[in-house]
């Protein structure tokens, strides 16, 4: 790929980004006017489990699709290709199974409210499609398809979704939780079957099962893991946040967490976006071993993040409330998350590239440690802390997370690379 047929594939997925952030800004925005809290809180429990549970089905598979794919279809070696698919699709099945039997032996023992049952049955029943759109996305982006991996699932399922919203109010019809869950599952559906048919048979399908080695399986699958593990805190955190919030918090606070979760994860894309432009000169200079235009580039790059993330922060400070009262008046009671979830941004700002350091060195599988430490205190500080202050306990959980994070990457930055990609170790070392 030419410098400039990079550039416009970066730009068009930044882009389809940046729109697929806006139309799903304003698709919660009109059902926020349109459902009562308690109503949202189940619609926003429903996407976050679509996303988390698909992600677990493919059981960092997509992940590592990203880098053995493309070099598998570099050497051609077709069959390891076809065996790599029936891997994938052999642990999405076996991984449904277990969450379908999970999720029923939860239902037996009334352990949760049944609106999150039926958000949890919402997301389960669209996971295997989202899960199918998320890997092929992985295929047709070895295959060079670059707008095919994106432009479905960022542009036409959001913006499919919010026009049938738009024509169910503008037309006088009922809106109720009912008749937006069955819509989001519908298009997810219709989104994953629709990118395969495009994919000119090159998409995940069940013929491929017949090609499945396992011995190749079981090889694949430690680094399969150890990259679900980081996937879940790098990509995946926000989800994860809502979940735990529809499971702690009273509904109508789990709606007002859903909408400040999602407002922060915008400042989270841009931090992403600007470490995904600079990544490939990172990269370059690591491998050159150039330590003075690779230290050039992360003094630009913190500097940005953190330019960002201040102007989120004074934003919330100053314009939060009135942000969320877009919403509604109950939604402004959110201020305060907002703020705490913009400093565990800012948190992770801090951290720099530490993660992508680390993967440059091949130590990537190595930070599954600091993701699942992360994630434990995550769990245990929001089970604490929003039993003591509610709403605002999350945040609090969001930002010990955050921190456990950046400290458990700087260390193994330092003790596997010899040297951090974060802010406090270029003012300290350059």
């Amino acid at each position: 790929m030419t410098f400039k047929a990079m550039i416009a594939a970066l730009a068009g997925y930044v882009g389809a980004r940046f729109v697929g952030a806006g139309l799903g800004l304003l698709t919660q925005l009109v059902l926020a006017r349109a459902l009562l809290p308690a109503d949202m809180a189940v619609v926003f429990v429903a996407m976050s489990a679509a996303a988390f549970l698909s992600l677990l089905m493919n059981g960092g598979e997509s992940q590592l699709a990203a880098t053995h794919l493309p070099k598998l279809m570099a050497q051609g070696r077709a069959a390891t290709v076809k065996a790599f698919h029936a891997s994938v699709l052999r642990n999405m099945a076996l991984v449904y199974v277990v969450l379908c039997i999970l999720l029923f032996g939860i239902w037996l023992a009334g352990w949760l409210a049944h609106s999150v049952l039926l958000a949890l049955l919402a997301g389960l029943v669209a996971a295997p499609f989202s899960g199918l759109a998320r890997y092929n996305a992985m295929v047709a982006n070895s295959l060079r398809w670059f707008p095919l991996s994106y432009v479905p699932d960022f542009i036409v399922r959001p913006g499919v979704f919010l026009l049938t919203i738009l024509v169910f109010i503008l037309s006088g019809m009922k809106l109720n939780v009912f008749a937006v869950i069955c819509s989001f599952v519908a298009y997810v559906w219709l989104t994953g079957i629709g990118q395969a048919l495009l994919m000119e048979g090159q998409s995940l399908s069940l013929t491929h099962l017949k090609y499945y080695r396992h011995r190749y399986g079981l090889a694949l699958r430690p680094r399969s893991l150890a990259l679900l593990v980081v996937s879940v805190v790098a990509f995946a955190f926000a989800d994860v946040v809502m979940l735990l919030a529809g499971f702690l918090l009273p509904a109508e606070d789990a709606a007002v967490a859903g909408v400040a979760i999602r407002l922060a994860a915008i400042a989270g894309f841009v931090l992403q976006a600007a470490q995904l432009f600079v990544l490939p000169d990172f990269s370059q200079a690591m491998a050159r071993r150039d330590a003075i235009h690779a230290n050039a580039v992360l003094w630009r790059m913190n500097a940005l993040t953190l330019l960002v993330i201040l102007a989120a922060l004074i934003g919330a400070l100053v314009l939060g409330r009135a942000a969320l009262s877009l919403f509604g008046s109950i939604y402004t009671g959110g201020a305060s998350i907002l703020v705490l979830l913009l400093v565990g941004q800012s948190i992770r700002a801090l951290g720099g590239m530490n993660q992508y350091l680390l993967a440059i060195e091949g130590h990537q599988i190595k930070t599954a440690w600091s993701s699942l430490v992360a994630m434990a205190v995550l769990f245990c500080a929001g089970a604490v802390f929003c039993r003591n202050m509610g709403l605002n306990g999350l945040g609090f959980a969001v930002i010990a997370a955050e921190t456990v994070w950046l400290a458990g990457l700087a260390w193994q930055s330092h003790r596997f690379c010899g040297r951090r990609a974060d802010l406090l170790w270029l003012a300290r070392n350059t």
